[in-house]
């Protein structure tokens, strides 16, 4: 994200004015920035060294804080730290050669149905 977009949003009570259709767009692009780094970019974004390159940049955006993840936790009233710390555990799972986890598939389907999600990457 670029500094104009952070800037627009330094002020917290900027944040919660956003109406729900664009709370739902950054927690979207949120969810696939999470399942890059944790899964790997998808192939629908080009060849193995494209992947590789795009999935180490979405590790590198949770494991080093940047002003960009801190706007879009605001948005979406969630607690950055909080959301890094939980990412690079989940990444480090994945790196050293852990199967998918399906015990957290079943935890994000029971909290999709929760809240009326469909259930994206499921």
């Amino acid at each position: 994200m670029t500094t104009p977009y952070t800037d627009r949003f330094r002020n917290p009570a900027d944040a919660r004015n956003f109406s729900n259709p664009e709370r739902q767009l950054w927690a979207t692009v949120l969810q696939a920035m999470i399942e890059d780094a944790v899964h790997g970019a998808p192939s629908i974004l080009g060849n193995r060294k494209t992947r590789q390159r795009l999935t180490a940049e979405a590790c590198a955006y949770f494991r080093d804080p940047t002003p960009s993840l801190s706007v879009i936790c605001e948005l979406l009233d969630l607690d950055p730290a909080a959301v890094r710390q939980r990412v690079v555990r989940q990444i480090e799972t994945a790196e050293h050669g852990a199967t998918p986890n399906q015990q957290g598939r079943k935890q994000f389907r029971r909290y999709a149905r929760s809240r009326n999600q469909p259930e994206q990457w499921a």
